[in-house]
């Protein structure tokens, strides 16, 4: 059986990179409105890989933020898909 305290690792790894994804949708939504630098399309996708795709869903959702730009999503759905594995597999013990 696997140690719990791993599976809370991983749990709590996706909820730091998480809220730090929300803040940075906000952050950027702010800066789009007025007109300023903008975080990069390819930081949003590399914090959804490292496990932040939940924030960036929910930032999304909440600041009707790049709802609008299908191939922005592209990387987070990728990263839910393989989190979402990840999860699977250790959660049936398979590695």
């Amino acid at each position: 059986m696997y140690n719990l305290d791993f599976v809370s690792l991983v749990v709590l790894w996706i909820a730091v990179w998480s809220f730090l994804a929300l803040i940075m949708m906000g952050i950027d939504k702010a800066s789009a409105k007025l007109r300023r630098t903008r975080i990069s399309e390819r930081t949003f996708g590399v914090v959804s890989l490292l496990g932040g795709f939940p924030g960036v869903l929910l930032g999304g959702i909440l600041f009707h933020h790049k709802t609008s730009k299908p191939r922005f999503w592209i990387p987070v759905i990728v990263a839910l898909l393989l989190w979402g594995a990840l999860l699977v597999i250790i959660n049936f013990h398979l590695i």
